[in-house]
Order: C-alpha cells, then sequence, then structure tokens
C-alpha cells in the first residue's frame, strides 16, 4: 500500500513541476524576426528573398493551407526583378473591405457567387514608394445563373485610417483568357501576370496557350494595361487592351 502511495505521490509532483514549467515559461526562448535567405545561383547572380519580422508568437514557416499554398505570400528580388508568390488567407485587417468590394461588384445578383478558395493574396509595393499594395486574383461564379466564371484583379492601398480598393480589374474568365495569379513579377513600373488563352481547338475549360499578360502601374498602384499590337492575332480582338508574351 506504501508503494502505491509513494508512486502517487512522485506523480503528482512531477504533474505539478511539469505545470509549473509550462505556466512561467521556463525554458522557452523567444523567437528573432527572420533574416532574409540568400541564395547563390550558379552565375553568382543574388536571390534575395524578402521577408518581413515575424513576431515571436508567429511561425516562421506558415504551414499550407488544403490548397497545398502557404497562408502568407513572399516575395523574392532577382536583380531588378520582384516575384510574389501568393499566399491564401486573406488579411484580418482587410476582410470588411474586400468583402464589400466583392458584394459591390457582385451586385443584385442572386446567382453570384463568390468562392474564396481561388483568392490568391499578395503584398508588394507596386509604385516604390515606401507603401506595400495588396493584391487579390479572386472569382466569381454563375453571374445569371449560368455555369459561367469571371476572373478579378483588386488592387488595395492604405491610407490612414483606412484600405480602399485602388483598382479593380477584369482579368478573364471561362470563354475569354484564364488567369491564376498566384505568381506576379514587377519590374519597374511594369507588372506581368501569367495567362493562358485559348486555341480554336480548346475547350472552354482548358485554355492552351501560355502567356503574359502586362500592366503599366501608375501612383497609388493604379494599373492601366500596356496597350500593344503584338502577338494580338493568337486571340482576336478581345486582346486590344494587353501586350502578350507568348512563353516558349
Amino acid at each position: 500500500m506504501s508503494g502505491i502511495q509513494n508512486k502517487a505521490r512522485s506523480s503528482g509532483a512531477l504533474t505539478a513541476l511539469v505545470l509549473y514549467w509550462l505556466a512561467c515559461g521556463c525554458g522557452l526562448q523567444a523567437t528573432s524576426p527572420q533574416e532574409p535567405h540568400i541564395n547563390v545561383t550558379e552565375d553568382d547572380s543574388t536571390v534575395r528573398v524578402l521577408t518581413a519580422p515575424i513576431a515571436p508568437s508567429a511561425s516562421a514557416s506558415p504551414p499550407p493551407t488544403e490548397r497545398g499554398r502557404a497562408d502568407i505570400s513572399r516575395v523574392v528580388q532577382t536583380g531588378e526583378q520582384l516575384i510574389s508568390y501568393s499566399g491564401s488567407r486573406t488579411p484580418p485587417d482587410l476582410q470588411a473591405v474586400h468583402f464589400a468590394e466583392v458584394a459591390r461588384i457582385r451586385g443584385n445578383d442572386q446567382w453570384a457567387d463568390y468562392p474564396s478558395q481561388f483568392d490568391h493574396w499578395h503584398q508588394i509595393d507596386l509604385d516604390g514608394d515606401g507603401q506595400v499594395e495588396r493584391l487579390v486574383f479572386f472569382t466569381i461564379e454563375g453571374f445569371g445563373g449560368g455555369n459561367s466564371y469571371s476572373r478579378f484583379l483588386i488592387v488595395y492601398r492604405y491610407v490612414e485610417p483606412v484600405w480602399f480598393a485602388s483598382d479593380v480589374v477584369g482579368v478573364g474568365g471561362k470563354g475569354d483568357y484564364q488567369v491564376i495569379g498566384d505568381e506576379v513579377r514587377l519590374s519597374g513600373r511594369m507588372l506581368s501576370v501569367g495567362a493562358k488563352f485559348y486555341d480554336d481547338e480548346d475547350g472552354m475549360c482548358c485554355p492552351s496557350i501560355p502567356a503574359d499578360i502586362q500592366f503599366t502601374v501608375g501612383p497609388g498602384g493604379r494599373l492601366e494595361p500596356y496597350i500593344s499590337d503584338e502577338h494580338a492575332e493568337l486571340v482576336g480582338n478581345r486582346l486590344a487592351y494587353y501586350t502578350l508574351t507568348p512563353r516558349e
């Protein structure tokens, strides 16, 4: 009997010690802000991953979502070019503004749906003024009760004390052209986004001609389609607003 009592006392003492250790934070080490990661390629050019400082309680590597993407976007600098890889999570301080903007685009169409799982968010200084803009590519489905979809790009800009939509651009849809928005590239004032356009034999689901659409970035992150006739014959008049750069 005494052996059982001694074991119980030992177990109770150990439990109390563990609880005290957790409560006081003993042995826990604060996480320092994440430093930029440097990769040097074979030709000695430097690729710098730009990361914002991470709070001690945050994870240095955000876990992937069920869609296989990180919650938060990241930006890589290669020479003079910035490449942003998208995140899936709507920034908490932008939720109300973004949902209101989506509602405005949907209007009174009872059939229009907003599937947020197709969102691609970016945080990047578009116009070089030191103020980071937030970009989101998103989808509205079922306008008018059909099975079509339209893709949009919104640029959000912060001016004390609020975020607001600086620009809203339609970027394709079913039967037009396809833009995912998982990667954007910024070179000077030129923003490039990968797209796919329809060949004559493509089904509505699957455009097959890879190309870039490009925008000139104006003050406040405003986007102006970069107008050119080059490669316009690939898809006809609906490409009049964009410069297409076919990909090999």
